[in-house]
């Protein structure tokens, strides 16, 4: 089982709240933990990009998602401060944001670049 961003923080997330929600996993109260119960994984859904691709996409010139380092200074970091305290962590990474979810910061540019690439 785990805890996912979306449900409670949409698109007001950053690192410190990702690790936050990861010390929380880990708090020992009553004896037992979250962790200790089965909540063993973290995923970051959405908003962890970078809108600053070719025309607004969160694609590089390569297609490699990029990160916001505003809001995630160091990815890395992150991962391994959950891994610290033996948390999974992971994150979303299927690129389709105007398909999933049209009103995303960067869905415009990503639509219009996969529209080019079908054609």
């Amino acid at each position: 089982m785990g805890w996912r961003s979306w449900n409670f923080f949409q698109c007001n997330i950053n690192q410190g709240i990702m690790q936050a929600q990861m010390d929380a996993l880990t708090l020992r109260r009553h004896g037992t933990s979250l962790l200790r119960l089965g909540y063993e994984a973290v995923g970051l859904d959405d908003c962890w990009q970078s809108c600053t691709g070719k025309g607004g996409s969160f694609h590089d010139a390569a297609g490699q998602p990029m990160i916001n380092t505003s809001l995630f200074p160091s990815m890395a970091a992150m991962v391994e401060h959950g891994h610290a305290q033996g948390v999974k962590v992971g994150f979303y990474q299927v690129s389709l944001p105007a398909a999933a979810a049209p009103t995303h910061p960067c869905a415009a540019a990503d639509a219009d670049a996969a529209a080019a690439a079908l054609t």
